[in-house]
């Protein structure tokens, strides 16, 4: 499929199927280390099922989906690589490595965290999830930052 060129407020581009499933693709750090990835566009029913109901579980009626399962990206893929592949993300240390990598910095207080900021979700060694900030702590009601994810805000 070729891509789509509309005016604004129309479509502005519609991917097509670039990669074969199982490819990785050339992304670095700022420091020039590579990072690991894979694109893979299939995902079997029984994963789909799993990943709608993980969100429904983990984020309730009140989260806003903006996009169902893809084998293309996952969260780290979202965050550190612009919705085009899948970063690995369970080892907490190599996300740690591509976060220091890219000049970011630790902070304690979610009172600090600032639109832009990245938010890591872990247990142990294990990072869990991961997000970007895109709305600051000091500017919604409910005084926590608001965090979109690939499974919504």
């Amino acid at each position: 499929m070729e891509p789509t060129i509309g005016k604004i407020g129309g479509v502005i581009a519609q991917p097509g199927d670039p990669q074969e499933a199982g490819t990785a693709i050339r992304i670095d750090t700022r420091c020039g280390n590579p990072i690991q990835n894979i694109q893979d566009r299939t995902l079997s029913p029984d994963r789909v099922a799993a990943a709608n109901y993980a969100a429904k579980r983990d984020f309730g009626q009140s989260a806003k989906i903006v996009n169902g399962p893809s084998g293309y990206y996952n969260c780290a893929g979202l965050v550190l690589a612009s919705r085009r592949t899948q970063v690995g993300l369970h080892d907490l240390n190599v996300v740690w490595k591509i976060l220091l990598d890219d000049g970011y910095v630790t902070i304690h207080q979610e009172a600090d965290a600032e639109i832009g900021d990245i938010v890591t979700y872990s247990f142990g060694d294990t990072c869990e999830h991961i997000g970007v900030v895109v709305e600051a702590a000091v500017s919604n009601s409910l005084k926590v930052p608001r965090i979109l994810s690939k499974h919504g805000f």
